[in-house]
């Protein structure tokens, strides 16, 4: 019998430019774990174990109504250091970020269970984290990434991930948006 996966969560991967992707596989814990560079639209999601056919329906039928757009990463932003991440956070900033925040909207309104970073912060961010850093390192990091902006990509899908008793991420199914808007 298999091991149980232990978390789960409903991303938008953003196909980084390589040296941005080798910089968060550096730096970052989930990246090594293999997860991709993503916006997060709802994490913690439903324990794998429990993710069904209903809920998988659930999850095609919101995303399914989001349109594809385009999204561009012109800056390099940082959070300090806090309880949650000690080094602090350098991230990506998605514009526009609205489509992602209203995706997490919709998906915490279909399953309220399930609120976003499980409730801890009173307002989501959309972002791609590149790097939890010692916070001695950060401007290394950032003047790093800032070699490789601006880029821009084309959104049209989220991704269900879930982590295996191992600590690794596999992508377990993928939900593409609705039509392209005329």
């Amino acid at each position: 019998m298999g091991t149980p996966d232990r978390e789960s969560a409903l991303i938008v991967p953003i196909r980084l430019p390589p040296a941005l992707a080798q910089v968060r596989l550096r730096e970052t814990r989930d990246g090594p774990a293999g997860v991709p560079g993503h916006v997060t639209v709802l994490y913690p999601f439903v324990p794998p174990d429990s993710i069904d056919r209903a809920v998988l329906a659930a999850v095609a039928q919101v995303i399914g109504t989001a349109p594809a757009f385009d999204v561009r990463f012109c800056d390099v932003r940082r959070w300090e250091p806090g309880e949650g991440d000690p080094g602090g956070v350098v991230w990506l900033e998605p514009v526009p970020s609205e489509p992602f925040n209203e995706l997490t909207r919709a998906l915490f309104a279909a399953f309220p269970a399930y609120p976003p970073y499980g409730g801890i912060h009173d307002e989501t961010i959309a972002h791609v984290s590149l790097a939890a850093v010692d916070w001695r390192h950060r401007q290394a990091v950032e003047a790093e990434a800032r070699r490789w902006l601006p880029f821009r990509r084309r959104v049209s899908a989220a991704t269900l991930i879930v982590e295996g008793a191992n600590g690794r991420w596999r992508t377990r199914a993928r939900f593409p948006f609705g039509a392209d808007p005329p």
